[in-house]
């Protein structure tokens, strides 16, 4: 998915500057089922891009983790906090890359990813 979105971004003209904020979601419906195969990929973006969905402001459960593997493992422990504490989702899961670096001596990538998902008081 990540090639696809570099290569829709290159044949559409826009910056590749903008591919360093690139994550993973789940739409609501799935999330809340338990559903944790993301099918899209998003960017952050700003005005020079159309027909861009706005995340809403409001209330978000977050996990950071530096190991991109654990990522299933982190929105579980999410999903169960939010039953925990009473919370109901509100929104789509995103999975945020903070920061990207290739480790050399490891053969892999080095990722530091924020998931979040928006919730409200039951």
């Amino acid at each position: 998915m990540l090639r696809q979105m570099k290569n829709q971004l290159i044949h559409n003209d826009v910056p590749l500057s903008l591919f360093c904020n690139i994550g993973t979601l789940i739409r609501k419906q799935c999330i809340a089922q338990g559903n944790l195969s993301s099918h899209e990929v998003f960017l952050f973006a700003d005005d020079r891009l159309e027909h861009c969905e706005i995340l809403p402001a409001g209330m978000y459960v977050c996990i950071c983790e530096d190991d991109f593997s654990k990522e299933a493992v982190c929105a579980r422990k999410l999903l169960d906090h939010i039953k925990k504490s009473g919370y109901t989702i509100a929104g789509d899961y995103i999975c945020e890359v903070v920061i990207d670096f290739p480790v050399m001596e490891e053969e892999k990538r080095k990722m530091f990813s924020k998931m979040q998902i928006p919730v409200t008081l039951s």
